[in-house]
């Protein structure tokens, strides 16, 4: 029964791990960015960025063979395009949201 409970826990701690690291990261890049450390900034937003990407594309992926599609599709294909046009701050934005909606 105490690993029921564990694995539980567990389970439920995931979706707020990512949610504060995305709010973490969006926040250093902004603090960093604010005393001109612009290339630190970018990190901050990048890595807590792709940590929800690829989360997110296991979910899909998890969707799919399942057949059942949803808008996160649209979601990956923002963050993907966010960050290949090198506008990190919006992926991190995108980020935190669907963190938020995950918690």
């Amino acid at each position: 029964m105490r690993s029921t409970r564990l694995a539980v826990g567990v389970s439920l701690a995931r979706p707020f791990a990512l949610l504060g690291l995305t709010v973490v990261g969006l926040a250093a890049g902004l603090m960093l960015t604010w005393a001109g450390l612009n290339d630190l900034a970018i990190w901050a937003w990048t890595v807590p960025t792709v940590f929800v990407g690829t989360r997110l594309l296991f979910s899909i992926v998890r969707d799919v063979l399942a057949r059942e599609a949803g808008v996160d599709v649209i979601a990956i294909l923002a963050i993907g395009g966010a960050l290949a046009l090198g506008e990190t701050f919006a992926a991190a934005l995108i980020a935190v949201m669907l963190a938020t909606g995950e918690a």
